[in-house]
């Protein structure tokens, strides 16, 4: 989600990854993934 970024929050990527979330209901969501952004280009 990039939260330190100086980039906006991704809001239709956050949408996306609920929407995921709902439609596979884990017992567990985890945000050990980490994406960063850097004018406006993901980087994990």
């Amino acid at each position: 989600m990039s939260l330190g970024s100086v980039d906006e929050l991704d809001y239709r990527r956050l949408q996306k990854l609920k929407d995921l979330i709902a439609h596979i209901e884990p017992g567990l969501v985890s945000e050990q993934l980490s994406w960063s952004s850097f004018r406006c280009r993901l980087t994990p």
